[in-house]
């Protein structure tokens, strides 16, 4: 993040006045610190990437029945992160996951494909399984669109667990060592 000095400048400059939301400063540096959606389409024409609140957060596939993976811009290394989100229109085929990161997102993207599965590891839909490797795990429960997924990746424990609606599901992952 290359506002990262920015951020740490701005918030110990301010942490004496406690007036932090009135600095002009402040809702440029807040929202430039946000992880954005990535589109790995670099055509836009099978992915388009839309704003809430002024940030990146939704993505629209553009191409019917065509794999889409959408990343974030920031790599994980340290700490404990959650990322919600709700599919719609997935008629169970959607995914969530973590990938390596290193690895550069091809578009279209199968998740489940050799040469991506490597690198990817995902809650799929329309099973309820965790894959990885060419590995899956049954366990959790399926998933369809509306429905709010929830993934929260500790890097400090390297742990990875998933939520459905609210509900922490059985299956998860631990052993996670490299950044996401």
């Amino acid at each position: 993040m290359d506002d990262l000095h920015d951020v740490q400048q701005f918030v110990g400059v301010n942490k004496i006045t406690f007036q932090l939301k009135y600095h002009p400063r402040f809702h440029d540096v807040i929202e430039n610190a946000q992880p954005k959606l990535e589109n790995p389409d670099p055509t836009g024409q099978g992915a388009r990437l839309e704003c809430v609140n002024g940030l990146l957060r939704k993505a629209v596939a553009l191409i019917d029945r065509e794999y889409l993976c959408i990343s974030l811009n920031e790599v994980m290394k340290k700490g404990i992160h959650s990322l919600s989100v709700k599919f719609d229109k997935s008629n169970l085929w959607g995914c969530i996951g973590i990938v390596k990161a290193y690895y550069k997102i091809p578009y279209p993207c199968l998740p489940g494909k050799k040469s991506n599965e490597q690198s990817m590891l995902i809650y799929w839909g329309y099973d309820g399984y965790i894959r990885f490797k060419g590995k899956e795990t049954f366990g959790n429960l399926r998933f369809s669109d509306y429905q709010i997924l929830t993934m929260e990746l500790n890097m400090d424990a390297g742990t990875l667990h998933f939520f459905v609606d609210g509900v922490q599901q059985p299956v998860f992952v631990k052993g996670i060592n490299e950044p996401v």
